[in-house]
């Protein structure tokens, strides 16, 4: 098994894109997380939105 340096561990960890949810951690490109929070509100606050609705009465 080879021994790396810091310089090419660091190479080798960003040089492949993330597999598992939880190597979005150390992977700088958050697009995926974000992407997955902002649907994650929209969907709360449609939900909410139709839920006030029908307190009112607007069907």
């Amino acid at each position: 098994m080879e021994t790396l340096d810091k310089a090419q561990q660091f190479d080798r960890l960003y040089a492949t894109p993330p597999v598992y949810e939880w190597e979005l951690i150390v992977n700088p490109d958050h697009s995926r997380t974000k992407t997955t929070y902002d649907l994650f509100f929209v969907v709360i606050w449609l939900e909410s939105y139709f839920y006030l609705l029908t307190l009112v009465g607007y069907h």
